[in-house]
């Protein structure tokens, strides 16, 4: 079995077509939001591969104690977007990204009018400020606070703080202001004294456009200096991947260009075994993305594992496997050697580097471990959005009371190094915020 063959951005898109047609009250009885967290703590604990790798579970149930008080403060009735906050704040402490509340599930798209949430961009900085585009400090919104409104919202997702704020920023923030109830017009209030009124709005799928910033799952286009550039943006679709690769290095090779980018920044995941085709073309030698894999065994996997999507992605021998374990046992994986690559033809000759940053995630994340640890091109940009040791794998649980889905890790990952003692997410070689492609350009015209 492959790591990372499941992305949680497909069950993104997935559950999001799920959630248009989706019939959902807009309040939950205070007892019945009580008892969902409860089913939600549950099934952390029963699913989860390790829920408390990273909090003490001591420490996390006063973190849900603190939740049912808030949540009981409501009187009889909870706004269900407020229940979604809640909830999500119930699963964070995790400290694990792949595991969540699937918060756009509840969204009705059969109203006359689609949900719009805030248009504006902003940046987060350490102190929980907001900042505009034009660098103006948001003091507040429609009343609130701006900077409780921020802590509040990076307090609904675990994992790396990279990945969180670059998501908060991009996406999930507008939302946040949406499920609080937090909507247009936005009068919003600056540091300076100075306040404005907003009516901009977006859609919920430009929101996640934002975060991706991607059009297409990969192209390719030739730069100045006889440089070439792959957008990877996303590991899906192994075939198409495939015919792909094999016309951009055909080209690559006609045009006699002898620089290539391969870009990563704006790739969240999806099936590792793409990543394996594009290795092929510009490394020789061995290399593994992954050293091993263990399987927390539940009912709730055995039952996914046996719907079609996972079956015809996993395979009916791995899914046998899986199902045969006992519930509430960890399957080890055999450790996976490294592997020789297979020359292809139009095998790429030249100089290459891999940009990489915040939103480089999943099976993206091993591309660039692998990357790393075998010194396969240099690495350019900013530290990649997970560690190399991490979960993943995550399988959706519906929570019938809200109409939410919970995603839960199943499995845990250990890194092309093989050291299970490592917590680091892949570092460029080469630190740039800024203009990493013009960089790129110039270090490999240098090199």
């Amino acid at each position: 079995m492959l790591a990372k063959r499941i992305l949680t951005a497909l069950l993104f898109i997935q559950l999001f077509f799920i959630a248009i047609n989706a019939q959902t009250s807009n309040s939950i009885t205070v007892e019945n939001a009580l008892d969902e967290i409860d089913v939600i703590h549950q099934h952390l604990k029963t699913t989860h591969f390790n829920p408390f790798l990273h909090i003490k579970e001591t420490d996390y149930l006063q973190k849900i104690a603190h939740i049912k008080q808030k949540i009981e403060t409501h009187g009889k009735e909870i706004d269900l977007g407020n229940f979604v906050i809640y909830a999500m704040q119930a699963v964070a402490p995790l400290n694990d990204a792949h595991t969540s509340i699937e918060w756009w599930n509840i969204i009705n798209e059969t109203q006359n009018t689609s949900p719009q949430f805030l248009g504006e961009l902003f940046t987060i900085d350490q102190s929980y400020q907001l900042h505009t585009e034009k660098d103006q400090i948001v003091t507040k919104i429609n009343g609130y606070d701006a900077s409780t409104l921020v802590k509040e919202a990076m307090e609904c997702y675990g994992g790396n703080y990279t990945f969180k704020k670059r998501f908060l920023e991009k996406t999930f923030f507008s939302a946040f202001l949406y499920l609080k109830g937090i909507k247009a017009p936005y009068t919003i209030s600056y540091n300076n004294g100075t306040q404005e009124t907003s009516q901009q709005n977006t859609t919920l799928s430009t929101l996640f456009s934002r975060f991706a910033q991607q059009t297409n799952n990969y192209t390719f286009d030739i730069l100045k200096n006889n440089t070439g550039i792959i957008y990877y943006n996303s590991c899906e679709d192994l075939q198409q991947f495939k015919v792909f690769l094999k016309e951009t290095f055909a080209t690559i090779r006609q045009k006699n260009i002898d620089r290539l980018i391969i870009d990563i920044r704006n790739n969240t995941g999806g099936n590792s075994s793409l990543n394996d085709l594009l290795i092929n073309y510009v490394h020789r030698g061995k290399y593994r993305q992954s050293s091993t894999r263990h399987w927390k065994i539940s009912p709730q996997l055995k039952a996914v594992l046996q719907t079609k999507p996972y079956m015809e992605t996993f395979g009916k021998r791995s899914v046998n496997l899986i199902c045969k374990q006992a519930d509430g046992s960890i399957l080890k994986e055999d450790i996976y050697p490294p592997k020789k690559t297979k020359k292809p033809k139009n095998y790429f000759k030249g100089k290459s580097c891999l940009l990489i940053g915040p939103s480089t995630f999943s099976s993206a994340n091993f591309l660039a471990d692998a990357v790393s640890t075998y010194h396969i091109m240099p690495i350019i940009g900013l530290p990649t959005g997970e560690e190399t040791n991490d979960f993943g794998e995550s399988i959706p649980i519906h929570l019938p009371t809200s109409n939410l889905y919970l995603m839960i890790s199943v499995a845990y990952d250990i890194g092309a190094d093989g050291d299970p003692e490592t917590i680091d997410v892949v570092h460029p070689d080469y630190s740039v915020e800024f203009n990493a492609i013009d960089y790129a350009i110039q270090f490999l015209k240098q090199q």
